[in-house]
């Protein structure tokens, strides 16, 4: 009795492992077919309403549907709660760039969910882009509108006033090495002294200073400090942007 007993425990147990690993090899074989379907381009219904409805959303700026399906390929599908996100790879000419359209959504009056799309602003006044100039030759372009420069990237965004979307290349300039001579160091120093001795001064005289005063004194001694300019290539016109590199806003330079 004790020995048909166990036996029958043993069944059990066995049938339950059995289950077990049918179940996992199940989800397992799920997994790998959604899997297989993405990377074939094979999306679910609501991954492909959510690329649809993306798509809409940068011809609606402007670039021909014919345009689109010839230079534009799905690159990445996210579709979650907290996320939701179609990521574009945009190919032309030389040049590939991967756009990421996050995608929100509000609600309107008749209780309808309306997707919104970042790529809108991304891509203001857009149009299809044919013919852009060879990569060698965005190189001397840059290198004569900066000199020697970073290795830079390729964006696909809007650009100038108005705004365009526009095939861009941007770098930034590498600075020479400053070379200061001893007599230049002696002056620095000496400069430097000074300074020290007037903060001092003030500082015993709790003299009251604004704030324009103090952002002053704070520039004061960055004269030395070498220049980064960014340089901007329209890679349909070949015309170069160049501007100072700074923390606000570049300043263009004429």
């Amino acid at each position: 009795m004790s020995t048909e007993l166990h036996n029958k425990k043993t069944v059990k147990t066995l049938l339950t492992i059995a289950c077990c690993i049918s179940l996992s090899l199940t989800q397992f074989a799920q997994s790998t077919t959604q899997t297989k379907q993405k990377q074939a381009g094979k999306l679910s219904a609501a991954d492909n309403a959510l690329v649809q409805s993306s798509k809409a959303a940068i011809i609606g700026k402007g670039i021909s549907a014919s345009y689109f399906d010839e230079h534009f390929k799905v690159e990445r599908v996210i579709n979650t709660v907290g996320d939701r996100r179609v990521m574009w790879k945009f190919s032309v000419g030389e040049y590939e760039v991967v756009l990421d359209d996050a995608v929100g959504y509000y609600t309107d009056d008749k209780g309808q969910r309306i997707n919104l799309h970042s790529i809108g602003d991304m891509l203001s006044n857009a149009h299809d882009i044919k013919s852009p100039i060879p990569k060698k030759r965005a190189e001397q372009l840059m290198t004569q509108c900066l000199g020697k420069y970073t290795s830079g990237a390729v964006v696909f965004q809007s650009f100038g006033t108005p705004p365009r979307a526009s095939l861009l290349f941007t770098a930034s300039s590498i600075p020479a090495p400053l070379k200061a001579s001893k007599e230049e160091e002696r002056e620095r120093a000496a400069r430097e002294r000074m300074r020290e001795k007037q903060e001092k001064s003030k500082e015993k005289s709790k003299s009251k200073k604004s704030r324009r005063d103090t952002v002053a004194e704070e520039d004061e001694g960055d004269d030395d400090a070498p220049l980064i300019y960014t340089g901007i290539i329209d890679l349909e016109t070949g015309a170069c942007t160049k501007g100072i590199a700074q923390a606000d806003h570049p300043k263009p330079v004429r």
